[in-house]
């Protein structure tokens, strides 16, 4: 066991979360560079309970209004969280990611959008980074 948890980034304020990001960003650099492939193992289960803890904190707020949404500090956490979903991919994999998510899609309720949408936006994010890697 690796012996980190990040369910603590579940606190409903976003930006309490987005301050342990150079943390997690610090921990997959070190994970790419580990010679021993155990290391990646080990640590797949927290990247996957960090993905379900950002899925829940990029959904928008109830009382989110279309017409009136101006929050840019929420739209720039959600930036740094597509740059995050990298890291996850690269420590998951791909396909284990979309699969997760799409497990979640299939299990949330048609009438929360707010969690769909997210859902949605996370799917999004790891697609560009598939993408990317067939241009390079």
């Amino acid at each position: 066991s690796s012996g980190i948890n990040a369910e603590y980034g579940q606190y409903p304020d976003y930006s309490v979360a987005e301050s342990s990001f150079s943390f997690w960003f610090q921990l997959a650099e070190n994970i790419y560079r580990a010679p021993d492939l155990q290391i990646v193992e080990t640590y797949k289960p927290v990247f996957i309970q960090l993905l379900n803890v950002l899925v829940k904190l990029c959904e928008l707020y109830e009382e989110f209004d279309e017409s009136s949404f101006d929050d840019e500090d929420f739209l720039d956490f959600r930036d740094k969280c597509s740059d995050l979903f990298k890291d996850i991919v690269y420590i998951v994999g791909i396909r284990p990611v979309l699969e997760l998510i799409l497990q979640q899609v299939e299990q949330t309720p048609v009438d929360h959008w707010q969690k769909l949408e997210s859902l949605l936006f996370c799917s999004s994010c790891v697609i560009k980074i598939l993408s990317r890697s067939d241009t390079d």
